[in-house]
């Protein structure tokens, strides 16, 4: 997959700009931009990065990033970043919002992906009105966001499957700063962060997190329920599961039948059609007609059946009988009440008890047992009247105990929406039916016409309705057994939740609830895999930074990099000598973190395109040529390389001038107030 283009619009200096990049090729691979300090090299990079990946990319984004040893955190938060984006006289010109288009081609598919953020008048990100739209495939079609899921998450799994994931973008997507803080790191630290990189960690650590919290949220709270009704829903669950299992096995012996008798049937029909010449078409287009009407009948009486099988019945039982049950509703709803607060109330009567004992103020003269007894038993007794009788609107039990406080709204609500019931549908329906059954009926008459009377004609007639009457009856049992499966899955579904739910409350005697205890057990094993994937990853990681240090490096000291399971680094000379003992130069600890980088991208197995943004800066000239080399020497891979004009000229641009493919200048044209307008131009600072 590479970059075919990049537009850019009120984005920093850049009010209009468009990049445009052909396929790289095995010969002809690398993109060269060239810019002064402050021309726009940076902002173009963070352009690409915050367009792909949003707010996920901030940390990637090196002026963003404050570092204090070995830490890192943001210096600017999300809002306060895009705020100083948008071009500074964007909103003076009545524009109020910015936007980064990155379109990327792979061979069989090419995917856009717009960004546009918006600020209100005084220059606010409006956080809420950030726009995310992708095109995907030849035709461009638009990817729409699938019903109840999160934008920012469709989007952020869209692109890391498509392209990257976002953990490992800062191994293809980095400027020179980005080295230096990763050169900063330990050599261990940095091992350690690339093999979490590569195996997803930081997403891993996240759901773990979440499962400990819903274990902690799901011990926290135990409902009550009885033995009976428990037994009672796994009764209900077994019966529905082997229902379903029933109808599932029978579909599966009656759906291969179908095929064999369609095909059958063609072919009695071509064979009809051979003898009655002329009449052929006639015949074909009565058995459609037929079909069509038998497929009308079968969609009506579908309809019907969920019309029955849903608020049809509930409607049929009759006004009185709904309005006795949300009667009862209301009922156990009062009960539910009244119970809590008697039972607040007996908390309270301990306490009003306990302080009769206390020694003041003293009753004189002091009273008898026999009187402090019977004292006690009218304080208890004119406490417990205010409680009896229940109030009028309570009902005297629970029949409907494992509804809780939602599910009874939901049902009242139902029960009320069922009162506007349109019966003129069901009519409606009935009509169409009988409509139908004629029509069929029509057509079976006309093909008995057109028939004839020869034997071979009315041997293919019959032959022809008896395989016609055995495919439909066939293919409307799959259709019975499919709306009962349908059906059946509806409440099993539902049921299982519930049975899950009060089967998990039933263990609140116990010091953990079963699915509590199910989440922190995943959260502890994906440590495992964590730890159970670091020695194979660590082993590749080692001997794909060996290669690239040798490369990088003009001595040649380092025979291997060797990497323990904690990521120790070993940088072994001859004689397994750890060269660590000696002195690393800051040009040396660039390469060792560039020799990461690139081991890091090659051992992730991700065909995307490599953006480097003055990287060469701080290296001394013989490693400036190797790097330009081993990262450009990527035959049909893309490498965009963001050049100041002193970095790559000279007999540096001699190295790679060979596999340019395309090459951009941006000019900087100044304004007023510090204010400038980024230009792009095909061209380079030099010749080639």
């Amino acid at each position: 997959m590479y970059i075919r283009s990049i537009k850019l619009r009120d984005w920093k200096a850049y009010v209009q700009a468009e990049f445009v990049f052909p396929p790289p090729t095995k010969k002809k691979n690398v993109v060269l931009i060239g810019a002064k300090n402050g021309f726009g090299k940076t902002s173009l990079l963070e352009g690409i990065v915050m367009g792909l990946f949003g707010r996920d990319g901030l940390a990637m984004v090196a002026r963003a990033v404050m570092t204090d040893g070995e830490d890192e955190r943001l210096a600017q938060s999300y809002d306060e970043f895009l705020q100083r984006a948008l071009h500074a006289h964007a909103l003076d010109q009545g524009r109020s919002s910015a936007s980064v288009t990155v379109e990327l081609e792979d061979d069989d598919e090419a995917i856009t992906v717009q960004r546009t953020w918006h600020f209100s008048g005084n220059g606010k990100h409006r956080r809420d009105e950030e726009e995310v739209r992708i095109w995907h495939g030849p035709e461009q079609d638009p990817v729409r966001v699938p019903r109840f899921e999160d934008q920012d998450d469709f989007v952020r799994n869209f692109i890391a499957q498509k392209f990257l994931p976002v953990h490992l973008a800062q191994f293809f997507l980095f400027d020179g700063e980005q080295v230096q803080r990763l050169a900063r790191r330990d050599m261990s630290a940095q091992v350690q962060m690339g093999i979490e990189s590569i195996l997803g960690v930081r997403v891993v650590r996240a759901l773990q997190s979440d499962l400990r919290t819903f274990a902690q949220q799901r011990r926290n709270s135990v409902p009550k329920v009885g033995d009976e009704t428990l037994e009672r829903l796994r009764a209900e669950v077994r019966e529905l599961e082997g229902k379903l299992e029933k109808a599932e096995g029978e579909l599966g012996e009656i759906e291969p039948k179908l095929e064999p008798l369609k095909n059958q049937r063609d072919r009695l029909v071509k064979e009809f059609s051979s003898i009655h010449g002329g009449n052929s078409a006639n015949l074909k287009e009565l058995y459609e007609n037929k079909g069509k009407f038998e497929r009308e009948k079968d969609r009506i009486k579908e309809r019907l059946a969920a019309l029955v099988r849903t608020d049809l019945a509930i409607a049929i039982a009759g006004s009185e009988l709904r309005q006795q049950l949300m009667r009862r509703l209301s009922g156990e709803a009062a009960r539910s009440r009244w119970e809590s607060g008697k039972e607040q109330g007996a908390e309270k009567l301990t306490k009003l008890l306990t302080a009769l004992d206390g020694p003041e103020p003293r009753v004189e003269p002091p009273l008898t047992m026999e009187q402090e007894k019977a004292v006690r038993q009218k304080v208890r007794l004119g406490w417990e009247s205010l409680w009896y009788p229940p109030p009028a609107d309570c009902a005297d039990s629970y029949r409907h105990r494992y509804l809780g406080i939602a599910e009874r709204a939901v049902l009242e609500a139902r029960l009320k929406d069922v009162d506007e019931l349109a019966l003129g549908e069901l009519e409606d329906l009935l009509a169409n039916l009988a409509t139908a059954e004629r029509d069929i009926k029509k057509q079976i008459s006309r093909i008995a016409q057109l028939s004839g009377v020869e034997d071979r004609a009315r041997k293919l007639t019959d032959e022809l309705e008896r395989v016609s009457t055995e495919h439909n009856e066939l293919d409307g049992r799959v259709k019975d057994l499919k709306r009962h499966v349908e059906g059946d899955q509806g409440q099993l579904a539902p049921k299982r939740r519930e049975l899950a739910r009060l089967a998990d409350g039933h263990q609140k005697a116990q010091p953990q609830l079963a699915r509590a205890a199910m989440a922190d057990r995943t959260a502890d094993m994906l440590d495992g895999v964590i730890q159970e994937s670091y020695p194979q990853h660590i082993e590749r990681v080692g001997k794909q930074m060996t290669e690239a240090y040798q490369a990088l490096a003009h001595k040649k000291l380092v025979k291997q990099i060797a990497i323990d399971a904690s990521c120790n680094v070993q940088l072994l000379g001859d004689e397994g000598r750890d060269l660590r003992t000696m002195d690393a130069s800051a040009g040396e600890d660039q390469i060792f973190a560039l020799s990461l980088i690139a081991a890091i991208a090659r051992v992730s197995a991700r065909s995307v395109p490599v953006v480097m943004d003055t990287p060469l800066a701080r290296l001394d000239p013989d490693h400036r040529k190797n790097v330009l080399r081993y990262f450009t020497e990527r035959p049909g891979e893309q490498v965009i390389l963001l050049s100041q004009p002193d970095e790559v000229s000279g007999r540096y641009l001699e190295a790679v001038k060979d596999r340019v493919c395309e090459s951009y200048v941006i000019d900087h044209e100044e304004i007023a107030n510090g204010v400038g307008i980024n230009k792009v131009r095909k061209g380079y600072f030099e010749e080639f």
